[in-house]
């Protein structure tokens, strides 16, 4: 909760941390680390048929042609759309060069893609299009992005033919200066070559290397002009407990708005409330507020949202109750409203039934105000392997009168392996008019080194790129010792070892390059995340 919270936080207040999602996929992946490898679609409502498919791969399973086909019913035949074509200069590890050019055969239109990691540390992406020969727009983009400081240096270029060099026409860039107490950001921008500061700010970072003021510039008509401000108060334990917010209004800084933060003894949120300045009435207006009960195991018991019934009293309008099992598992979720007496009316209801390692469900029910009862709504239940790869899913709809569950659809996703890759295939099965034809996809995961068993993530790395420590971030709080692995991208093991509750993993040893960390979870489930060491 606190990490959320200080996400949010930071948000707020301007103190951005510039991140880039490494554009290494311009082939289609899905949320559950799997690539995309082609789809075919049956729809019996107006008879849609498509496919899209990797037609050529390389040694180590990435793609190098990829087609996007659509059905003619006159002709009964499939035509194809578009055309997508890479290469990767394996020889350059450290790099991960590419090329990507589309090709869009009904319009003749074509784009070209070059992405690299160029020796100093930069993330090259340009980007061309091209109509019958001639390049339409040309741009070129360079990010220098190192979270450790954070600083980051970004440029980006333009051309209009194939024969101009590239003209800078926007950059942006941040430092620390000597002792890491204040950090510059700055963005310029070109107008006939001629680059001129638009914007600047300034982040100070007190003893603890947290922020608690910023201060942000525009250039109007060739002069500056403060347009924001912010200030952010901590308490003994470094939690925030304050932020306020300054906008620029009639020549002067003014109130604009303001978060409150209350902990209780266990350092869990219990109160999140904002507040927006009225000018006219020189006063705080209630806006926003969530209050929280936390256990000491860190979970989430009851969650209440309010809006403001006037300008300075709250209104609740939602509240969440949770339960848990043993194992510290969700297995209860109410939502309930307020009525006009003061009371809750009971509205949402999920139930959540861990039936095994391998088996799980989950049933949602609505309140019938008529009978004062919850009514069926909706159940999923999910099968896994000895793996923990999902092998099934079956989707059921409460149908009238007796609110009966009614199997309406089931997935299956099955595994095969080969050389370098195992493929998963997707078929939806539709339960109602046993039709097996409404979808079928099929996966591939990168390489076959045991991570096809990937799910979606509740971890994430930062700072990413970095050159010495990532820190792993998780969602879920976990005080256990994780195992984890790293794999360079031709499945190599290269680190393996524990990872304590901090999620500190020093990367210094590795040659630069981007690498694959793969997360044993403690319910035996695994996550497999990429980072770059630069």
């Amino acid at each position: 909760m606190k990490k959320t919270v200080f996400t949010f936080v930071l948000v707020c207040i301007s103190f951005f941390i510039y991140s880039q999602e490494l554009h290494n996929n311009h082939f289609t992946p899905n949320a559950e680390g799997w690539l995309l490898d082609s789809i075919y679609h049956t729809s019996k409502e107006d008879g849609d048929q498509r496919i899209f498919r990797i037609v050529e791969r390389n040694d180590f399973g990435f793609p190098l042609k990829e087609e996007s086909l659509n059905y003619n019913f006159t002709t009964n035949e499939y035509e194809i759309i578009y055309s997508a074509y890479f290469s990767y200069p394996i020889e350059n590890d450290s790099n991960e060069f590419y090329k990507t050019i589309v090709y869009d055969v009904s319009t003749g239109d074509s784009a070209s893609i070059y992405t690299n990691y160029n020796d100093t540390g930069y993330y090259v992406e340009s980007y061309e299009r091209w109509q019958n020969g001639s390049l339409l727009y040309g741009r070129l983009e360079k990010r220098n992005i190192i979270l450790l400081a954070p600083c980051y240096h970004n440029l980006e270029y333009k051309k209009q033919h194939a024969t101009d060099d590239w003209t800078l026409m926007q950059e942006n860039k941040s430092d620390f200066n000597s002792d890491s107490t204040i950090r510059f950001d700055f963005s310029y921008n070109g107008q006939d070559t001629i680059m001129d500061t638009t914007s600047k700010s300034f982040t100070y970072y007190n003893e603890y290397k947290l922020p608690y003021a910023f201060a942000g510039y525009f250039k109007v008509d060739g002069e500056w002009e403060q347009l924001q401000a912010s200030e952010t108060a901590y308490n003994d334990n470094n939690d925030v407990m304050v932020i306020q917010r300054y906008k620029f209004y009639t020549n002067e800084l003014v109130y604009d708005y303001k978060i409150i933060f209350e902990y209780d003894d266990n350092g869990s949120l219990s109160s999140y409330q904002t507040f927006v300045w009225d000018l006219e009435f020189s006063l705080w207006k209630y806006d926003f507020r969530n209050d929280y009960v936390i256990d000491s195991n860190g979970n989430l018991l009851t969650e209440i949202a309010y809006g403001n019934i006037s300008d300075t009293l709250w209104n609740a309008q939602r509240k969440i109750e949770y339960q848990y099992n043993e194992d510290n598992k969700v297995t209860r979720i109410e939502t309930a409203f307020p009525k006009s007496d003061g009371l809750w009316r009971n509205q949402f209801l999920s139930l959540y039934f861990h039936h095994s390692d391998q088996h799980y469900s989950n049933e949602q029910y609505l309140w019938d105000t008529t009978s004062s009862t919850y009514i069926n709504s909706i159940k999923i239940e999910k099968s896994l392997d000895e793996y923990n790869r999902l092998i099934q899913t079956q989707y059921y709809e409460a149908e009238e009168p007796n609110f009966t569950w009614q199997l309406k659809s089931t997935s299956s996703y099955l595994f095969q392996e080969s050389e370098n890759q195992q493929i998963k295939k997707e078929i939806n099965y539709n339960n109602i008019t046993e039709d097996t034809t409404l979808i079928i996809i099929k996966y591939y995961n990168i390489l076959n080194t045991g991570m096809a068993e990937v799910f979606t993530n509740h971890y994430s790395i930062f700072p990413n790129p970095s050159s010495s420590l990532i820190f792993i971030q998780s969602e879920i709080f976990n005080s256990q010792s994780i195992n984890y692995e790293i794999y360079n991208l031709k499945g190599q093991l290269m680190k393996t070892g524990n990872l304590n509750s901090r999620g500190i993993l020093n990367i210094e040893q590795l040659n630069d390059g981007i690498y694959l960390l793969k997360i044993y979870k403690p319910n035996k489930a695994v996550e497999v995340l990429k980072f770059q060491k630069l």
